[in-house]
């Protein structure tokens, strides 16, 4: 049953494979068999949707079960536990917890030596190298991820890298020749969320922003309804309210906002990689529909968020998009404050080599 849900991870089954899940863990809890149990909670994590109440503290709680219930059983089970609660850790921030849980599964992994758990540790460690803002180690650390993959003969290597190499080339501006293979595989996979989102991506860093929209549009429409009600729907509905934002999508960014606005205090997990801190998608959302207050709101707790992380990276793109909204609502005050964010969003990029940021703030401060 468990295998079952985790088969139909990408349809839109989503109830289905709740009960499906739910089933396997109620025969799991009867059976009293350790090991069954912690392997139905590990696929219970698939189906977890951050955006309903406790998500979080859901994946994180059942992640902390696994651990014990596997504990003395099976190491590669309470490795693979230790590795998604360092997930839920980050994700809200708590980089303590977090960079503990992925030492302990990294000493794991190199005990086992299973490739599968090592190659986990391996683009986790790049992950948090990215987020801290250490593009240039990241860059090594996905490197030797990719050639482990290839040496050991791990599957899935390339599409993980690839969402991780992504980012990289998001921040450092460098997204333009990604499009070719964005075009293709979107004509293969047309209602796959994710592949639409990074050509977005693409179009506004190449300046056609035009392009941007009918891919946001798509996403968007009858309520999101391409986006699987799992994991994935709070990164898509972050990113979609940004991009929305940008391209003047104003039905899409409210219907995003509407999904996502209590969780602006958290980095979204792509299932490689944390990504832009939903503060910064709703906030850029609610500005656009003229809603300043409330942007204000959202991207100051995206802003602690990311101090609390210790992420300097998104921490400087939570300053660019706030003072972008501060120069559109033009109250007393505003612009001085807007020079200010930019000013030290500029700083940043320029050590950290952000030249995409580093472009907007520079328009920023030319305006």
């Amino acid at each position: 049953l468990a295998a079952y849900s985790i088969e139909l991870f990408w349809s839109d089954r989503s109830v289905f494979r709740k009960e499906l899940c739910d089933q396997a863990l109620a025969i799991a809890r009867e059976l009293g068999d350790a090991r069954v149990l912690a392997e139905v909670l590990s696929s219970r994590s698939t189906i977890t949707d951050l955006m309903e109440p406790g998500g979080l503290d859901q994946l994180i709680s059942e992640a902390t079960e696994r651990i014990e219930v596997a504990a003395g059983i099976d190491d590669s089970l309470v490795c693979a536990a230790l590795l998604s609660r360092m997930v839920g850790h980050i994700s809200r921030g708590d980089i303590t917890s977090g960079t503990r849980d992925l030492a302990d599964g990294e000493l794991l992994a190199e005990r086992l030596r299973i490739p599968q758990l090592v190659a986990r540790t391996k683009i986790l460690r790049a992950a948090a190298a990215l987020l801290a803002g250490q593009l240039d180690d990241a860059d090594v650390l996905l490197s030797d991820y990719e050639a482990f993959c290839t040496r050991e003969g791990v599957g899935g290597g390339a599409g993980t890298a690839g969402s991780v190499r992504y980012r990289l080339q998001y921040e450092r501006g460098d997204l333009g020749e990604l499009e070719p293979f964005l075009l293709q595989i979107i004509a293969a996979q047309p209602a796959v969320p994710v592949w639409r989102m990074a050509l977005c991506g693409v179009y506004l860093q190449t300046g056609r922003v035009e392009l941007a929209r009918p891919h946001v549009e798509a996403i968007g429409a009858d309520d999101f309804a391409m986006v699987p009600r799992n994991q994935v729907f709070l990164l898509s509905c972050s990113s979609a309210a940004r991009y929305a934002a940008e391209v003047g999508a104003l039905d899409v960014a409210e219907a995003a906002y509407g999904h996502a606005a209590r969780f602006d205090d958290l980095f979204p997990f792509s299932g490689a990689c944390f990504e832009l801190p939903v503060g910064i998608g709703i906030g850029a959302a609610a500005s656009a529909l003229g809603w300043f207050d409330r942007a204000e709101r959202h991207f100051a707790h995206s802003l602690a968020l990311c101090e609390r992380a210790g992420a300097p990276t998104y921490l400087a793109a939570t300053q660019v998009h706030w003072a972008e909204m501060l120069v559109r609502r033009d109250a007393p005050g505003d612009r001085d404050q807007a020079r200010i964010l930019a000013q030290t969003a500029k700083a940043t990029s320029q050590q950290r080599g952000l030249r995409y940021m580093l472009s907007r703030v520079e328009t920023l401060l030319g305006g």
